[in-house]
């Protein structure tokens, strides 16, 4: 996400120009269009990103009409490595978001989800050198209880051998079955822009944020990420 400055004036759902699918271009796949009309392997209303990404070899661009003169918004979907768009430069004056835990301790928290897998937080982590790993662990606990991140929420450290100038470190939900997993998943999403913002950032790469082994499925954590960027811009 990018834009020049915080937003404050809100966005009416006219000004936007039309439906999501006109907007980018993107067709919306239901039941009935399924072969043979077996059971949809994707939920209605899914959104076929992967297809415009792949023919574009690029970048899926979004553009929000600026609520001032000077501050234009713009919306990316990009498929790869967040790892390698943390050390492109294109967030040089921006931040990075890990997808972490209570523990801010990266893989090692020996939770068997992470078994054989490299997340977000491990392509960051090993980008950015043992110093984001040392100051992770000197940092201070949140809670009486010991956790130094607290569910939905976000805190940031230096980036280290990063090209970003922060990375936000958010716990997301550890399951898309918990109850009110997808508004806890937007209050996620809703803690990065708020911190991003506090730190007075001009872009910000995310992750799909609990779309690994939590679970989620990648329409509900795009709906969430979406739901809490309008929800901030209409404020």
């Amino acid at each position: 996400m990018r834009r020049a400055r915080s937003l404050t004036r809100p966005i009416s759902s006219s000004s936007v120009g039309g439906p999501l699918s006109a907007r980018v271009g993107c067709t919306w796949r239901r039941g009935a269009d399924q072969q043979g009309g077996a059971s949809p392997a994707v939920p209605a209303g899914y959104i076929r990103f992967r297809d415009q990404l792949a023919e574009i070899g690029g970048a899926l661009t979004f553009r929000v009409p600026a609520l001032t003169e000077d501050a234009p918004i713009r919306l990316q979907i990009r498929s790869g490595c967040l790892g390698d768009a943390a050390m492109s430069g294109r967030h040089a004056t921006g931040g990075v978001v890990a997808s972490s835990n209570p523990q801010l301790c990266g893989n090692r928290s020996g939770w068997w989800g992470f078994a054989g897998v490299t997340n977000a937080d491990g392509a960051l982590r090993e980008r950015a050198g043992s110093g984001l790993e040392n100051e992770c662990e000197a940092l201070p606990p949140a809670a009486a209880s010991g956790e130094k991140l607290l569910p939905s929420t976000a805190r940031a450290t230096s980036a280290h051998a990063l090209r970003t100038a922060w990375v936000l470190h958010a716990l997301g939900p550890t399951s898309c079955h918990a109850r009110e997993s997808d508004a806890a998943l937007r209050r996620t999403y809703a803690a990065c822009f708020d911190l991003a913002d506090s730190l007075g950032l001009g872009s910000l790469a995310l992750p799909a944020l609990a779309c690994g082994v939590a679970g989620f499925p990648a329409t509900a954590g795009a709906r969430a990420a979406f739901d809490a960027a309008w929800s901030r811009w209409q404020r």
